[in-house]
């Protein structure tokens, strides 16, 4: 059965078109926070917080601010280095099987040769692996999922479409695509892009899954109109994947394929994309908040205000007092004029800057005897403003918006003052908001690799063949190079509890802290005491710290022995070794096992 929504009556791109508006809790982030990070500040004036000018004057006094409307684009700015902390290294991916991690022999293992047919399925899918890094490259994936994650830090949506070209289409509008040779080739012909929160949608209503996105086509080459149509596609009860699309035209719409809705296209056959939607989402609370937008406007009303500042010194303002003007007849606007034959008296412009010469003469005036006088010209320079306050409050908001997005670190990185510890602080309270995002990157990352696989294999009519088939993708946070100096505080940190370990893996550059972590564990099951001696120094000054308030047996599992047996032997030893020297302090011979091998060396010199 296909998706509640496509059940509707009259189902047209009205009923589609009314799903894509904004929610009441979308409103604010889907509307001046995402116009502020694609560089719409100024918004209609509403976006700064210049002072909303009144009177008969006051649209161009509107308009005089916005041609001189200064940004700075902080929000892009944060995002992208929350973004940029995911895709600036290439990530890791590997194949599964039904969700199980699908094993496969290295070339160069050295191992015997696999049976034939697990042969010829490595060979398979070696060449898939191939073909999807080239395809990654080549589509600048990476760009693409990036935008995406910027979306859902800044509006709380990023959606990336999965599709396939018109050209491969059999015919016009129609919903099959002709049968590719190969897997690579299929793969070759498949494209990604990000697109828009309010261009798209993915409804999961009680665990339903029906995707949209409205984009404009044209039809018809001999014009230029556009026809708006919205692409859509669900998962029925089978978890198999349909698609189809409706247009603005509002033509009669055609039976859908079990005759309880209507699409404007025939729906296309079943696609097993493993449960997916041609369109993937990755969907969250906001990173932008309203506090980080409001100090990134204070850092652009300062920005503007010392544009004005800087035109106000280049280009003094001059006052005349008591100066007769050169004047000069214009016509008057009223038809009439100040000389009553339709013209005006207006002066004429001094001529200003280096060389030029001024001769300015008082006004002439008469008294009451008759006499003429002349005034005594004066002539006033306003003196240029200072750009010291707007420069601070600029440096103030700028400051606020990194405080509010936990990215002090970018602030230190330019500070020759700041001390190592500084920016590890900072560094570290970046490290701790990024983190939680992983999750949600590596679950689109594996999302859009496995449903281009799985399309590809629907496109080269192989779809039974790689049912099942994915990818696990693990994304490598970078958030900096540390120095070596802040390596060294870095885990002094960790050794001194005030941040956890993966913390400290994350700060000092290993890429992937999580599976570093399962390394070191393989690791110290093997030679106890020289698989890691830092940490086992570490570990054993503790232990010789808490020897006599915890019990043996549990120093001994703490340091890494975990065996029972082992555990059982050396607390003998070490019992043994306490009864020698209790006897040998009172002259006693020490108690000899009647059981005990006579030749064994109770003191052996290299550890169990």
């Amino acid at each position: 059965m296909p998706h509640p929504l496509a059940k509707i009556k009259g189902f047209n791109y009205a009923a589609l078109d009314k799903e894509l508006k904004p929610r009441k809790h979308e409103i604010k982030p889907m509307g001046e926070l995402l116009k502020a990070y694609e560089g719409d500040y100024w918004q209609e004036g509403q976006g700064s917080l210049f002072p909303l000018a009144v009177g008969g004057n006051s649209s161009d006094i509107t308009g005089a601010i916005a041609k001189r409307f200064v940004y700075r684009n902080v929000i892009a700015e944060c995002v992208a280095r929350v973004s940029g902390s995911f895709f600036g290294r290439a990530p890791d991916w590997a194949f599964s099987k039904d969700d199980k991690p699908l094993e496969r022999t290295p070339p160069d293992s050295g191992e015997a040769n696999p049976q034939p047919d697990d042969a010829e399925s490595q060979s398979e899918t070696d060449e898939i692996e191939k073909a999807l890094g080239r395809w990654w490259a080549e589509q600048k994936a990476a760009e693409v999922l990036g935008e995406a994650v910027e979306s859902r830090l800044v509006a709380g949506r990023g959606a990336v479409r999965v599709y396939v070209p018109d050209k491969y289409r059999k015919e016009a509008n129609a919903e099959e695509f002709e049968p590719l040779s190969s897997m690579s080739e299929a793969i070759d012909a498949i494209r990604v892009e990000f697109v828009k929160p309010t261009q798209s949608r993915l409804l999961t209503d009680g665990g339903e899954l029906f995707g949209m996105v409205r984009y404009e086509v044209r039809e018809d080459w001999e014009t230029e109109e556009l026809t708006k149509v919205i692409e859509f596609s669900f998962v029925d009860d089978d978890g198999s994947t349909f698609s189809g699309m409706v247009k603005e035209t509002g033509e009669k719409t055609v039976e859908g394929k079990d005759g309880t809705g209507a699409t404007s296209v025939p729906l296309s056959d079943p696609l097993e994309l493993g449960g997916r939607t041609l369109l993937l989402e990755i969907a969250g609370k906001p990173y932008v908040t309203d506090a980080l937008y409001k100090a990134n406007q204070l850092v652009n009303l300062n920005l503007t205000c010392a544009g004005f500042s800087a035109v106000d010194n280049g280009f003094g303002e001059v006052f005349l007092t008591n100066v007769a003007l050169e004047t000069k007849k214009v016509p008057a606007q009223d038809g009439v004029g100040t000389d009553g034959n339709g013209f005006n008296e207006v002066p004429v412009a001094l001529k200003r800057g280096g060389g030029a010469v001024q001769s300015l003469v008082g006004i002439q005036t008469m008294d009451e005897a008759g006499n003429e006088t002349l005034g005594t010209p004066g002539v006033h320079f306003r003196d240029p403003s200072p750009m010291t306050a707007f420069k601070d409050g600029a440096q103030m908001g700028y400051v606020a918006c990194l405080q509010e997005a936990g990215q002090m670190h970018a602030l230190i990185s330019g500070d020759a003052a700041a001390s190592g510890e500084s920016r590890v602080q900072a560094l570290t309270d970046f490290w701790l908001r990024v983190r939680p995002y992983k999750p949600e990157v590596d679950t689109l990352g594996g999302s859009v690799l496995s449903a281009v696989i799985l399309l590809a294999a629907e496109l080269c009519k192989q779809a039974d063949k790689f049912k099942g088939l994915g990818v696990a993708y693990n994304s490598k946070i970078f958030i900096g190079a540390l120095s070596s100096e802040e390596k060294t505080f870095t885990l002094s940190a960790w050794k001194d509890g005030a941040i956890s370990l993966e913390t400290a893996r994350g700060l000092i550059g290993v890429e992937d802290p999580v599976l570093e972590h399962e390394r070191v564990q393989g690791e110290s099951k093997g030679d106890l005491f020289t698989s890691n001696q830092t940490v086992f120094q570490a570990k054993a000054d503790l232990a010789l710290q808490l020897t006599g308030m915890l019990p043996d047996a549990y120093l001994l599992k703490f340091l890494g022995i975990k065996d029972d047996k082992e555990v059982e032997k050396i607390l003998q030893i070490l019992a043994d070794e306490t009864a020698a020297k209790n006897a040998a302090a009172f002259g006693l011979e020490p108690e000899v096992d009647p059981n005990a091998d006579p030749n064994e060396d109770l003191n052996p010199e290299e550890p169990v």
